[in-house]
């Protein structure tokens, strides 16, 4: 099982390990890298860009295998709270 960056966090779901890692890149996204407990990979999928300069990015929360949901919580840079429930497309 491999990810490029730095990993932040790991969700367990069904027989799915899905880990985020940070990218440092122009993005400045995270990646989230989804395995089976064997640690063959299933899916990479790339997360919102992190924007502004206080790390205002969305902090993963959850992640669900059946249907296949990742659940993201955060504020803005305005201090608003963000809910965002995103599927792979």
């Amino acid at each position: 099982m491999e990810v490029e960056g730095k990993v932040l966090s790991m969700h367990l779901s069904g027989h799915r390990i899905a880990l985020v890692s940070q990218n440092e890149g122009e993005t400045r996204s995270d990646t989230v890298s989804v395995f089976d407990l064997e640690g063959k990979p299933i899916a990479t999928y790339e997360t919102f860009p992190r924007t502004g300069t206080t790390d205002s990015a969305l902090r993963w929360a959850c992640y669900t295998d059946n249907p296949e949901r990742f659940t993201f919580l955060g504020t803005t840079d305005e201090g608003y709270k963000q809910f965002k429930i995103a599927e792979p497309r």
